[in-house]
């Protein structure tokens, strides 16, 4: 990816984001579970709880991302009854970078 892209993103986990999906924008999507996303977002013991995790890591990195960059993505929680497993991410690349205000 070239640095213009990320030059932008304030947050450690935006960039972290960013770079994990544009490995998968050919396919346009990935999959994770919660133990690989944490090991990923380098989180260790933080955020225990989902709820936790999607509000202050996995919500404002990905609102920051799609604004700024050309990337634009989405994230479904994927359940297994009601617990949440991991996140299905959905990827697509724009041709040209906007700058949104």
């Amino acid at each position: 990816y070239q640095l213009k892209q990320i030059g932008s993103l304030s947050s450690f986990y935006s960039v972290r984001l960013y770079e994990l999906m544009s490995q998968f924008i050919k396919l346009k999507q990935r999959e994770c579970t919660l133990a690989q996303l944490r090991e990923m977002l380098d989180l260790g013991e933080k955020y225990p709880n989902v709820k936790d995790l999607r509000r202050w890591v996995i919500d404002p990195a990905l609102a920051e991302l799609n604004k700024n960059t050309d990337l634009t993505v989405t994230a479904e929680p994927r359940r297994q009854g009601r617990k949440i497993i991991g996140f299905s991410f959905t990827i697509t690349k724009s041709d040209q970078m906007t700058l949104k205000l």
